[in-house]
C-alpha cells in the first residue's frame, strides 16, 4: 500500500498529510522551502560580470546556497533594491551547497533578492530557501521536526575580536515574567559561552568553522573548562603556533570533543556539519536516552549511529521529508540550539530584548540565542527551561 506523501503541490497551494499534522505539536508551523535547479544542479549559471538574477519571494527570510571554487569570484547581493554585502565564492577547493548570504528578521511580506556576478568565471547559485511564517503567530522552535532544527556548536570569535562584541554577553533589561511560569529563586549562574560581533551583529545564519566550535566548546563544556585564552603550540600540521585558537583546540582535542583527520589536519576553517555536530552531541551527552529511528539519507553514514542518538535524545531533528542533510553546514543559531539542549541550558524567557540587532524577538532560536549569548542566573521555568532573573548582571 502507498504511503500518503508528506507534502504535495497543487497549483499555488502547499498541502500537508493529515498524519503529518497530526504528529505536530499543538500550535503553528514555520515552513521553509527550498529550490533546487536543473544544471548541475544550479539555479542560475552565468559567466558574464554583471549578469544577474533575482528572486522575489512572500516571507521573513532567505538564503543564497551555491559551491565555491577556484573558477567562482564575488557577487553583489541586493535585498529589495539595497546593495547589503559582497560575497564571495572563491575557494582554492571546490565545494557544492554553500551557505553564500542570508538574512531573517525581515518584515512578512514580499521582497526581492538580487544578485549581480562581478567577478571571476563563473557565477552558479545551487539553492534558495526563504522562510514563512505562520501567521499571527511567532515561528515555532526547530524541535519538531518541520524546518531544520537546531544543529552544531555556535561559533565564538576569530582572530583578536573579529567575533567581538563585548566580552560576554550584554546583559538584557527583564521583561515581565510570564505568569505561574517560574520556580522560587535562583541557585547558580550560566555564563555566556558566544558572543556577537563588534557591529551589534549575531549573524544567526552564519555557518560555523571547526576553530569557532573549538573555541566555544572549550566555554560551554565542562569536559574541556580550564585556560584556554591565548595560543598554543600546534599539534596539527595545517596552523602554526600561536595560531587563535590554538589553546581551544587543545583543550578539546584532549578532552575527546573533536578530532584531528588521519593526515594529521584540524581542518579549522572548514565549516561544521550536521554529522560532525551529532558526534558531538554523543560525547558530550554519552547517556542519552534511546536512538531516534533515523533518517532516509544517513544509512550507511559514517555517523549514522550518533545521528540516531542525537535524534533520540532531542538534540537535532530532520526535514519533513525524511531526511537530515548530514552534510549540511550549520549556522549559529543552529549551533546555539544544539548545543543547549546537549548541555542541558534555556531556552532563556523574559528577556525584553536581545543585545544583537539582526535578532528580533519573533526569531526561531532567539530564546536560544539569549541563553547561549547572556550571562544570568539559573532560574527553572515550571513549563520548562528557564526565566530571565530580575536582577543587574554586572559586566567585567
Amino acid at each position: 500500500m502507498s504511503k500518503e506523501p508528506i507534502i504535495r503541490f497543487e497549483g499555488t497551494r502547499v498541502i500537508l498529510s493529515k498524519a503529518y499534522l497530526a504528529a505536530q505539536p499543538a500550535g503553528t508551523l514555520q515552513l521553509t522551502f527550498a529550490f533546487g535547479g536543473d544544471y548541475h544542479n544550479d539555479v542560475h549559471y552565468t559567466a558574464a560580470n554583471g549578469d544577474e538574477f533575482s528572486y522575489t519571494f512572500k516571507g521573513t527570510g532567505v538564503e543564497l546556497v551555491g559551491p565555491v571554487g577556484p573558477a567562482l569570484g564575488d557577487i553583489d547581493v541586493y535585498m529589495d533594491g539595497v546593495l547589503k554585502k559582497t560575497v564571495s565564492a572563491h575557494s582554492d577547493q571546490r565545494l557544492v551547497l554553500q551557505p553564500l548570504y542570508s538574512i531573517s528578521g525581515l518584515t512578512d511580506g514580499t521582497h526581492t533578492l538580487r544578485a549581480v556576478k562581478k567577478s571571476g568565471d563563473l557565477m552558479l547559485v545551487d539553492q534558495l530557501k526563504f522562510t514563512v511564517p505562520a501567521a499571527g503567530t511567532d515561528p515555532v522552535d526547530p524541535g519538531a521536526p518541520n524546518p531544520p532544527t537546531g544543529p552544531s556548536g555556535p561559533t565564538a570569535p576569530g582572530p583578536g575580536s573579529n567575533s567581538g562584541g563585548s566580552s560576554s554577553g550584554a546583559a538584557a533589561p527583564p521583561s515581565t515574567p510570564e505568569p505561574g511560569a517560574q520556580d522560587d529563586t535562583p541557585n547558580e549562574r550560566h555564563t555566556a559561552y558566544i558572543q556577537g560581533y563588534p557591529d551589534g551583529t549575531f549573524r544567526p545564519d552564519q555557518p560555523v568553522t571547526r576553530a569557532e566550535m573549538a573555541v566555544i566548546l572549550s566555554k560551554a563544556a565542562p569536559q574541556a573548562a580550564g585556560d584556554t585564552a591565548g595560543t598554543a603550540a600546534s599539534a596539527f600540521r595545517d596552523f602554526k603556533d600561536g595560531f587563535w585558537a590554538g589553546k581551544a583546540i587543545a583543550a578539546v582535542t584532549a578532552a575527546g570533543l573533536m578530532k584531528g583527520y588521519e593526515d594529521g589536519t584540524f581542518k579549522p576553517d572548514q565549516a561544521i556539519t550536521r554529522a560532525e555536530m551529532a558526534t558531538l552531541a554523543s560525547r558530550l551527552k554519552p547517556d542519552a536516552s534511546a536512538a531516534g529511528s533515523g533518517f532516509h539519507d544517513t544509512s550507511g553514514h559514517w555517523a549514522e549511529i550518533a545521528i540516531a542518538k542525537a535524534q533520540g535524545a532531542g538534540i537535532l531533528n530532520g526535514y519533513p521529508d525524511g531526511t537530515f542533510h548530514p552534510s549540511k553546514a550549520l549556522t549559529r543559531a543552529e549551533a546555539v540550539t544544539a548545543l543547549n539542549r546537549a548541555l542541558g541550558r534555556g531556552p532563556l524567557y523574559g528577556t525584553a530584548a536581545l543585545p544583537w540587532s539582526d535578532v528580533p524577538a519573533a526569531y526561531w532560536a532567539y530564546k536560544d540565542i539569549a541563553e547561549a549569548s547572556l550571562d544570568h542566573p539559573v532560574k527553572a521555568r515550571k513549563a520548562g527551561g528557564e526565566e530571565w532573573a530580575a536582577e543587574t548582571v554586572k559586566q567585567p
